[in-house]
């Protein structure tokens, strides 16, 4: 082999384990990578969620606006007036909260299923303890699904705890 094939021979397996170097980081990143960042963006949005709806649907909070409504009976007319359309919209602005609570949080709770299903290795993630296990994540899912149907009612279940367990979340004043 002369030296200017053995030049060209060098240059061209360059070239291809440069290719092939690229081709590989950029499988690792759309299959493996983003994946997992999606499943970590999603568990974020659901602890978000579950701070930022945590007053939503309080009765105690209907309870309140109707006993303000009741006291100013006595009062004149007008003021009453204000105030009962008052404490009647902010009971619909309440209600609409609830609403959209309950969607949002059944819909991460079927992203978070298919998030962990999309994940390629799962079961190597799992070894690895970088994601929760298989029951775990069916915990979170059953308990964000019964968590958006009760929500606006008081029931003893405690679905958030269980959410933050199964995906080792952190509740605020945690250490």
């Amino acid at each position: 082999m002369t030296e200017l094939e053995q030049i060209s021979l060098t240059t061209f397996l360059t070239v291809l384990s440069g290719v092939f170097v690229f081709v590989s980081g950029q499988l690792i990143v759309e299959f493996i990578i983003k994946p997992y960042q999606s499943y970590r963006a999603l568990r974020a949005e659901i602890s978000f969620s579950l701070t930022n709806f945590a007053n939503v649907g309080s009765t105690i909070l209907y309870e309140d606006m109707l006993g303000q409504l009741e006291a100013l009976s006595g009062e004149d007319r007008k003021s009453y007036q204000l105030q009962a359309e008052r404490i009647e919209e902010s009971i619909r602005t309440e209600w609409r909260r609830t609403d959209e609570a309950r969607k949002l949080i059944r819909q991460q709770a079927s992203q978070l299923i298919s998030s962990v299903n999309s994940l390629p290795f799962a079961r190597a993630w799992i070894a690895l303890r970088l994601i929760p296990s298989f029951q775990a994540i069916s915990e979170a899912t059953a308990a964000l699904i019964g968590y958006s149907n009760t929500l606006g009612n008081h029931i003893g279940y405690d679905y958030k705890a269980v959410v933050y367990k199964s995906l080792n979340l952190r509740m605020s004043g945690d250490k």
